[in-house]
């Protein structure tokens, strides 16, 4: 193969590459914005409707807590069909929830010191902003560790 051939075909392969990258980042960036929409609308229902009479911490909680619940079961469904093409296993599902516990903690964590530090924003406004966060970590959470293909049986 000629040296023009190799360039060639490297240049094949690097495009290649950066189409699925490009592609899965494409598919988790819908998952995402779909199961966002589902918690922060679940979110804003629980705090301002549901869980209202309850004092604000408290209140929160549960809206976190009935938030992530809702938005993380179409998370992973489609996340782990669609995004990372992964077999459902007892492995993911565990991992996935692992991973799911420490961002529900994380969440209320965040909203609270958020509505704390800004006081007059909305909870749902410091709720997103807290969100949009812990996605990037969630992101690289799931590639690297909950989707991740192991050599071996579950």
């Amino acid at each position: 193969m000629t040296k023009q051939e190799q360039m060639t075909a490297a240049g094949r392969d690097y495009w290649r590459a950066l189409r699925t990258l490009l592609a899965g980042l494409g598919r988790y960036g819908a998952v995402s914005a779909l199961s966002a929409v589902v918690d922060v609308l679940t979110f804003w229902l629980g705090s301002a409707v549901v869980f209202r009479p309850l004092a604000g911490p408290v209140g929160y909680w549960w809206s976190v807590l009935a938030a992530r619940v809702l938005s993380s079961t179409i998370n992973y469904t489609l996340n782990r069909r669609y995004v990372f093409g992964a077999n459902p296993s007892r492995r993911t599902v565990v991992r996935y929830y692992t991973l799911w516990l420490g961002l529900l903690v994380s969440s209320y964590l965040l909203l609270l010191a958020l509505t704390a530090l800004l006081p007059g924003v909305s909870p749902v406004v410091c709720k997103v902003g807290g969100d949009l966060l812990l996605g990037l970590v969630s992101y690289q959470v799931q590639l690297r560790w909950v989707f991740r293909e192991e050599d071996g049986c579950d």
